[in-house]
């Protein structure tokens, strides 16, 4: 039984990568890329990328480290990029694309973006309502780091602006 659940999470795992990269259908020139939409209707493939977001939150934002908190355009500039491959995410592919970012630190970003929004989507099947998208202040609140985060864009708005007096 603990080797067939083993080979459930797998094909699952494999799933949820591809739903991750599958097309999207993108929505009006306002509204947030929604790269997640494949993976939102397949319940299992999201479940599987979840369970290997455990992993990853356990190295969350949370253990201090700045560079791990995503701001609102980085977030969106990530799904964007999503949004524009097919098949299996080219990480190295999306991190060029992201200044100051690492590939590791997509993967991460992915993973905790698949887990929150696996979470807030069981939440609005509660209530009856659909989840197609989380910002990135929403996925850190799902996970627990909203003070951590609002830290965050505290920290880094006095920065922005000490870098500004100083000019």
């Amino acid at each position: 039984q603990q080797q067939q659940q083993q080979q459930q999470q797998q094909a699952g795992s494999q799933e949820g990568a591809a739903a991750v990269g599958g097309p999207s259908t993108p929505g009006s020139a306002g509204d947030p890329p929604k790269a997640e939409s494949s993976a939102g209707n397949a319940g299992g493939a999201a479940a599987a990328a979840a369970a290997q977001a455990a992993a990853a939150a356990q190295a969350s934002p949370s253990d201090g480290n700045e560079d791990e908190f995503w701001t609102e355009d980085e977030h969106n500039r990530l799904l964007q990029a999503l949004c524009g491959q097919q098949g299996q995410p080219d990480f190295f592919l999306l991190a060029s694309r992201l200044p100051n970012k690492t590939t590791p630190q997509v993967m991460r970003h992915l993973q905790l973006y698949l887990a929150a929004l696996q979470h807030a989507q069981q939440l609005g099947r509660q209530v009856g309502a659909e989840v197609h998208h989380l910002s990135s202040g929403d996925m850190y609140a799902t996970l627990g780091l909203h003070q951590q985060y609002q830290d965050f864009l505290m920290r880094r708005q006095l920065l922005l602006q000490q870098q500004q007096q100083q000019q």
